[in-house]
């Protein structure tokens, strides 16, 4: 079955979940931070990779780590998408990208010594902020689906 196949058969909230993924994906590879220290990189704006590279350091390799975690649930998002159908899984996938997500958040503002998303955000870092609020809206109304069915069956 190919991949267009696939993607026929899968319902509207599925899309829409892939497209949040897909869009926090490229959102995190494009350029998400600028005004960084001098020690982070001496180019700006840099993307997820540059920086975790940089925080990749004694006392802040978390950081370093929190970062990669989340572009890779969004990467898992996309398999997600094309080898399952399960809401369990689309929600276990956004919920641990959204977790090292806020954990980013929450320690590298300290870290960098800059002020939380308005003082280092950049394009990529709202595209993937659209894409994780896209993702879990959809994945809110597939669990709605489900729950209606369910209720529907009962009566």
């Amino acid at each position: 079955m190919s991949i267009v196949e696939k993607l026929k058969k899968k319902s509207l909230d599925q899309k829409l979940f892939v497209a949040g993924m897909l869009l926090t994906f490229i959102g995190l590879v494009l350029p998400c931070a600028f005004n960084v220290p001098d020690w982070v990189s001496n180019t700006s704006p840099i993307n997820v990779f540059v920086a975790a590279r940089a925080l990749n350091l004694p006392g802040s390799a978390y950081n370093a780590t929190f970062i990669i975690v989340l572009w890779l649930a969004s990467l898992a998002g996309i398999c997600t998408f094309l080898l399952s159908s399960s809401i369990v899984s689309e929600a276990l996938v956004w919920f641990i990208g959204a977790g090292f997500g806020i954990a980013s958040i929450i320690t590298l503002p300290p870290f960098l010594e800059v002020t939380p998303v308005v003082g280092y955000a950049n394009v990529g870092c709202y595209i993937a902020f659209v894409g994780w609020v896209l993702a879990f809206v959809a994945w809110v109304i597939g669990a709605s689906k489900v729950k209606q069915a369910e209720i529907r069956k009962e009566i």
